[in-house]
């Protein structure tokens, strides 16, 4: 008898799983021969789920915290059981939000997305984000990364910032050197942060620097309202102009709530996060190969609405000031991860992340008692990472003489 109910209870449960949505798991579908507008429709259902509140936070949804239509869980290529599993932990019962069934609209609608935009495979655990020439320099310690940094240098026929200037011809033909390099495509020996540190894989407390933030973006009020229209128009439309309304309106939104120094900086990663989103979706759009330059959009934003500024600065700024973890208000299982060198550790990539942005510092603000140099110099010097150091300084006030 109590195999038979057992089995009875089964059924139940997965008439429950397809009954709450009007989803169909169609994972054995061959995504490859579908056409864009059994993309569009799988993607467009998906958003649904997308956009439904879910079961932490008080009813946080996935695009509070995520790109708004999951294009960077697409372009990482996590996997059907990663985005289950971490689902799984935001479904809620009940029709009207998150529930287990509307979690598959969601598997679908990244696989939808990956086939779209035509991305390449990547291991989420292991691909990092704009790391300048997609690996970082090799090296038991920062001295060794940094020597192998000078050497790198020394090769290109790069004449560091003292002795340019014993000649004008010289010093001209440096600047005009250190003017072609492109940031991104030079090795350095500084690791940037994954996407988004996994729990189940890793008790880093590289949790607290990836880029997702740690409490839900949820203006309170009618402005929730705006925020989410925001967010349609720029699925609808993913164009400079819709995303710079969107980050224009998270810029001014009010840290309020009672997070504290955790607002600010969930705010800020919620902004670098929506730029790299957009870097992604025209890397990967058919035909427009190589326009993914977050330093061209960020200078595109800025042009727009110059209040957006350098948010990737601005995480690196907030942790290189050091606060405390009771300003953070972080929850007990961030806290049993924290050392007290965490947060410094976690400003030199950002901050160097900032700098490639914008390497001329037009969008960069910084406390008037200092300048972003300095900055930046000065985690540097901390690091020992003496040669990354001078090269920075150098490109720096060649970027800023040229503008």
């Amino acid at each position: 008898m109590k195999v038979f109910q057992w089995i009875i209870l089964c059924l139940a449960l997965s008439a429950v799983w397809v009954g709450c949505s009007r989803s169909i798991n169609i994972e054995s579908i061959d995504y490859d021969t579908l056409s864009e507008a059994e993309l569009n429709e799988i993607i467009e259902t998906g958003l649904i789920a997308w956009r439904m509140p879910g079961a932490i936070a008080g009813g946080a949804a996935c695009v509070q915290c995520h790109a708004p239509d999951g294009i960077d869980l697409a372009k990482l290529n996590y996997s059907n059981f990663t985005i289950r599993r971490r689902g799984s932990g935001h479904a809620a019962p009940g029709i009207e939000t998150l529930n287990a069934s509307k979690l598959e609209d969601i598997v679908n609608m990244i696989q939808a997305l990956q086939v779209k935009y035509s991305f390449d495979s990547v291991d989420p655990r292991e691909w990092i984000p704009f790391q300048p020439g997609e690996l970082p320099i090799e090296g038991q310690s920062n001295k060794e990364r940094d020597a192998e940094f000078g050497g790198f240098l020394k090769d290109i026929g790069l004449i560091l910032f003292i002795d340019w200037f014993d000649k004008e011809e010289d010093a001209h033909q440096q600047a005009e050197k250190l003017a072609e390099i492109n940031l991104f495509d030079m090795p350095v020996g500084i690791r940037m942060n994954l996407w988004s540190e996994d729990p189940y894989y890793s008790s880093s407390a590289g949790m607290l620097g990836d880029w997702l933030p740690l409490a839900p973006i949820r203006p309170s009020g009618s402005r929730e309202y705006l925020f989410n229209e925001l967010q349609f128009a720029y699925t609808a439309n993913a164009g400079i102009k819709e995303l710079s309304e969107l980050l224009s309106f998270v810029s001014k939104s009010d840290f309020t709530t009672q997070a504290g120094s955790l607002d600010f900086l969930s705010y800020s990663k919620y902004k670098a996060q929506l730029i790299a989103q957009h870097s992604f979706r025209l890397s990967g759009e058919k035909g427009e190969q190589g326009s993914n330059s977050i330093e061209e959009i960020l200078s595109d934003l800025n042009r727009t609405d110059p209040g957006i500024g350098n948010p990737f600065w601005d995480i690196g700024q907030f942790f290189a000031d050091s606060p405390t973890i009771e300003e953070l208000n972080l929850p007990e299982s961030h806290i049993r991860r924290l050392t007290g060198e965490t947060f410094q550790d976690l400003a030199l990539p950002w901050l160097w992340l900032g700098w490639m942005a914008d390497p001329g510092f037009q969008f960069t603000e910084c406390a008037p008692d200092t300048n972003c140099v300095a900055i930046l110099s000065d985690q540097l010097t901390e690091h020992e990472l003496h040669y990354h150091r001078m090269f920075m300084q150098s490109k720096a006030a060649v970027e800023g003489r040229y503008q």
